[in-house]
């Protein structure tokens, strides 16, 4: 029975690529548009996931992300560090700032958001260097670049270290190039000690962006971060719930979950209207076979079963081609200069797409096919 259903579905190639064409679009649109839904909120909290080692992030009451803070007096550090359960506190500094090459004459400008990691320990480092290394920031005045803003500064030469770049009329030496993902505000990234952050910004009053706090081993995260709180009236949360509050603002204040999320319900709708008239279609005109069938002395349950069959089988094709072409997008536009650089295939989306896509096909093929079950199997004799 199964491969008389099977021929069935492909006896009519126009009906048959039609499903399949439509399942592989909507799953293409749930695929793409979750997939840079999940990469924007796991690119939103790089920094905290680039620091595995801090456990406890420290900041002014009130702020909600890691794009728009408020900045910390120098005094604020020896607080927390006085806390009792943290090893140690480093702090970490961050602002925005116009770059230019020295080129008088041909000079490019670009905005970038400076990162400014502890002078001693370089907590905050970059973690993918692709020139140089996170050591050579300790040369006087020098600074590691991301690849983009290399590019942008540069567009003629080859990424590499030794050129200057200019700042607030000082002049700074790129000794690395490094790969990091873009802020959500779409900026590229500059990474400079503090000391030298601070120079380069003419930040003088607060100077601390976040203090980074590792804890003692065998203490609670929680437990020092509350301690953190109540001691210092700062505002303390562990690695795990800055990630989520960040993660909240984002959510709350970009619209990206509703924009995405209209396109994922516009996918599966699509799926839905496309599969469900294409059966319709299909099962109508395959009546009289289906009825030939049950005047065979096949029930209604072999007819489900074949028709499931159908639909699980347009239902994998068509979301293998929608993956492929969701990957192969994805894959083309995840470039240095690109806005959506970082922006990958999410492997749990692919994962839960491949799940419910059958069901959703199978549930669009029952109910499209409700005229097939109804047939009187004596048609078959009087046509």
């Amino acid at each position: 029975m199964f491969i008389v259903a099977l021929k069935m579905l492909t006896g009519d190639r126009a009906k048959y690529i039609s499903l399949i064409l439509g399942v592989a679009f909507s799953s293409l649109l749930i695929v793409q548009q979750a997939s840079i839904f999940a990469s924007v909120i796991r690119l939103s909290s790089y920094l905290v996931q680039s620091n595995p080692e801090v456990d406890i992030w420290v900041m002014r009451p009130g702020v909600e992300g890691a794009t728009f803070i408020d900045q910390l007096p120098e005094i604020r550090l020896s607080q927390v560090r006085g806390v009792a359960g943290v090893q140690w506190a480093a702090p970490f500094y961050q602002s925005a700032t116009t770059v230019r090459t020295v080129d008088e004459k041909h000079s490019t400008y670009t905005q970038l958001e400076v990162r400014g990691i502890d002078d001693s320990s370089l907590i905050g480092r970059p973690r993918e260097m692709l020139l140089g290394t996170v050591e050579n920031l300790r040369q006087n005045n020098a600074v590691i670049l991301d690849i983009a803003a290399f590019k942008k500064l540069f567009p003629s030469l080859e990424p590499q270290t030794g050129v200057e770049i200019e700042i607030g009329h000082k002049r700074v030496i790129v000794v690395g190039i490094c790969r990091a993902p873009r802020t959500i505000t779409g900026g590229d990234i500059l990474y400079a000690r503090r000391s030298v952050a601070l120079q380069l910004t003419q930040e003088v009053n607060n100077t601390i962006s976040f203090i980074l706090v590792h804890i003692n081993p065998g203490e609670d995260k929680n437990v020092i971060a509350d301690r953190i709180s109540n001691q210092t009236k700062l505002y303390a949360q562990t690695d795990a719930s800055f990630t989520r509050s960040i993660a909240k603002w984002v959510l709350d204040n970009t619209g990206v979950a509703e924009v995405l999320g209209a396109v994922i319900v516009l996918g599966v709708v699509v799926g839905i209207l496309v599969v469900g008239q294409t059966f319709y279609m299909f099962a109508n005109d395959n009546r009289l076979h289906f009825a030939a069938l049950k005047a065979m002395g096949a029930g209604n349950f072999m007819i489900y079963k074949m028709l499931a069959v159908q639909g699980v089988l347009v239902s994998f094709v068509g979301f293998g081609m929608g993956l492929g072409v969701a990957t192969f997008i994805l894959r083309s536009m995840d470039r240095d200069l690109s806005p959506m650089r970082g922006i990958t295939l999410s492997p749990a989306v692919a994962v839960v797409t491949a799940i419910a896509l059958p069901i959703i096909v199978l549930i669009t093929v029952i109910i499209s096919a409700r005229k097939v079950l109804q047939q009187d199997p004596s048609i078959v004799f009087r046509a």
